[in-house]
């Protein structure tokens, strides 16, 4: 590990579509680096954005990927109008691009879409028709990512029973989902998890809204 006030040299690594051509300035331990993308342009980008891959390109990574999935849409399968295919778009944005908000908890924790599922074609044909509007994709397990063996079509109440923000409340001594606690009561899951977390008792929680 470097001593204080030195650092590691980065110029002619390769992070991505970026090689560091020299060191740009620096602040403290924050260091800029002088980059050349391989489209040519040139930008300063943050050692720790190089690093952590948060940078891969001056941006033409994010413009190139876009292209090729709106081709994709446009010319390649023809099922671009089907529920399917806006169910298949979203999971790919929400692993690969950082410009969506729900980035964080999927591509931003390592979740991935298999190979085989980059396709349009292949997701289809393994997962099928969606059972009902109310049904979307579902992984079983929440730390593995996106592929056949991993992934069901599932309502969004059933998802809710499997998320790691899932709220838990005790009935009758057992823990069970908020969701399923409130089931069959006048109760909006919204104002249930607002008064759970007001610290109201499960009778509190399910009385009427006055």
């Amino acid at each position: 590990m470097p001593a204080k006030g030195q650092y590691v040299d980065l110029t002619g690594r390769v992070f991505g579509y970026l090689t560091v051509t020299g060191l740009g300035k620096q602040r403290g331990y924050y260091r800029w680096w002088d980059c050349k993308c391989s489209c040519g342009k040139k930008k300063m980008i943050l050692a720790s954005s190089l690093h952590s891959r948060r940078s891969r390109s001056c941006g033409c990574y994010k413009k190139e990927w876009m292209e090729k999935y709106k081709k994709d849409r446009l010319t390649t399968h023809g099922k671009s109008d089907l529920p399917e295919y806006r169910v298949w778009w979203d999971m790919i944005r929400r692993c690969r691009s950082k410009e969506t908000k729900s980035y964080k908890d999927y591509g931003g924790r390592g979740i991935t879409v298999c190979e085989r599922w980059q396709n349009f074609e292949w997701f289809y044909e393994d997962m099928g028709n969606r059972p009902s509007p109310k049904h979307t994709i579902e992984r079983k397990d929440n730390n593995k990512g996106y592929h056949k063996d991993n992934c069901v079509w599932a309502t969004y109440k059933q998802q809710a029973r499997n998320t790691r923000r899932t709220v838990f409340v005790s009935v009758n001594g057992k823990e069970m989902p908020l969701i399923e606690a409130i089931e069959g009561s006048q109760i909006k899951y919204s104002t249930a998890l607002y008064r759970h977390r007001q610290g109201y008792s499960l009778e509190e929680i399910l009385a009427p809204v006055k």
